[in-house]
């Protein structure tokens, strides 16, 4: 499909600013267009077809939408509540944890750990799933600004309003790149095991090297953005260690699970895309 026509006037420009992408309806869920955008991606990102859009809104052509058109996403009224600060959904015939994760912009594992869920199979039609909140349930292309991302989030400080920032949840084994208020990319990573534990905390990226020198390990460690000083060695956001003597890769099969000296790893296809977007003075968050 093609791409969303990129012109708009500059009085919807405007309007955009102060717009949050997504809102909820009386009648649904309201997405706006953003740039870059295709129909077919707005689809998946909720886990609905683009029948079904184009159906609901009347669309002509499929291929012709626009930056700031405002989208009714369907399924939504039907099914879930908001009660307070948390939000429910009863299971329908035909669904998954992945559609359901996908509607709601949350990961499958943090749906499954709020719900006890201890296999992603097992969900019940007519089964009330509650919802997770907060930075740990976030999946990728969700507003950061919405429902269930409390005020006083860790993120929600200086770094939030433009830009890139990188955010870890330890809890999660989880890291997000945000673009703005949206979130680029999601990924599995690592953080520090028993004993070398990652310091939560806000940071910015203090240097960048395409291949560091961990030769307290006799490692390198590529893709190097380092982030906070710890004694007399400084912990980084890498790519897996490999061995100067040998080049024997580790961790390859532990992404997600806690096992470094203190940094955050992740797959080097993952590190590889974050390195190429990071820059020196980048935020990076870490949430306990």
């Amino acid at each position: 499909m093609t791409s969303v026509r990129l012109f708009v006037a500059a009085a919807l420009l405007l309007a955009l600013v102060a717009m949050p992408a997504v809102a909820n309806a009386a009648t649904g869920r309201i997405y706006v267009v953003q740039p870059d955008d295709t129909l077919s991606r707005i689809a998946a990102r909720y886990g609905v077809s683009v029948e079904a859009l184009v159906e609901l809104n009347g669309l002509a052509n499929p291929d012709d939408i626009w930056v700031g058109q405002r989208l009714t996403i369907p399924g939504y009224s039907a099914a879930w509540s908001v009660g307070g600060a948390r939000t429910t959904y009863r299971v329908r015939l035909g669904d998954n944890l992945s559609q359901i994760a996908s509607q709601f912009g949350v990961t499958v594992r943090a749906l499954m750990r709020t719900n006890a869920i201890t296999h992603s199979d097992l969900v019940v039609a007519g089964t009330i799933l509650r919802i997770p909140t907060g930075i740990a349930g976030i999946a990728s292309g969700q507003p950061l600004a919405g429902p269930g991302i409390p005020s006083n989030s860790i993120i929600a400080g200086p770094s939030i309003g433009g830009g890139l920032r990188f955010v870890v949840s330890i809890s999660e084994q989880s890291c997000w790149l945000y673009d703005g208020n949206m979130v680029s990319q999601h990924w599995a990573c690592s953080t520090g095991r028993a004993g070398s534990a990652t310091a939560p905390g806000n940071y910015t990226v203090l240097d960048k090297l395409p291949v560091a020198d961990g030769s307290t390990w006799n490692w390198w460690l590529p893709y190097w953005l380092g982030i906070y000083h710890s004694g007399n060695l400084e912990n980084g956001i890498h790519g897996l260690p490999y061995s100067m003597l040998t080049g024997q890769r580790f961790w390859g099969d532990s992404i997600g699970t806690p096992v470094t000296y203190g940094c955050v790893v992740l797959s080097n296809d993952a590190a590889k895309q974050l390195y190429n977007a990071a820059f020196v003075g980048m935020p990076v968050i870490i949430h306990p």
